[in-house]
């Protein structure tokens, strides 16, 4: 089965935030692919761009989000407008709505630390797992 890193996850990883037995694991258990959308989150966050395009040299890119996907991620971003407003919040949304658009489409598991992810899935029937660090 193919996953999905979200940024959080990279992060974690690069930081030693996240166990790298556990990264190891999700490696050996799926088909890692990178999102463009992540790659451009951590490009755009990164102050050290060659650790970012190594990622992106090791891991093969699934195609962008489709114009449909736009399309439909927009949709469902209005329907998060009751529980978020209209104000910044809502729009933090926009990657992650993305990334469980581009999830579905290519039959990936999104793996993430994010809680957004989960609001998101009961709108958009994609697979997850919410990664929480042991205490």
């Amino acid at each position: 089965m193919l996953a999905l890193f979200d940024t959080n996850i990279y992060i974690g990883d690069l930081a030693d935030a996240i166990p790298g037995e556990q990264t190891q694991a999700w490696r050996a258990q799926y088909i890692l692919r990178l999102s463009p959308v992540v790659f451009h989150e951590l490009l755009r966050g990164t102050r050290e761009p060659h650790l970012i395009e190594e990622i992106g040299k090791k891991t093969i890119l699934t195609a962008a989000p489709t114009a449909k996907m736009w399309k439909e991620g927009a949709q469902i971003l209005r329907k998060f407008t009751s529980q978020y407003g209209f104000g910044e919040e809502v729009f933090k949304l926009q990657n992650d709505i993305l990334i469980a658009l581009t999830a579905r489409h290519i039959g990936a598991v999104v793996i993430t630390q994010d809680g957004h992810f989960a609001d998101i899935a009961k709108i958009v029937p994609y697979h997850y797992i919410h990664y929480r660090r042991p205490h």
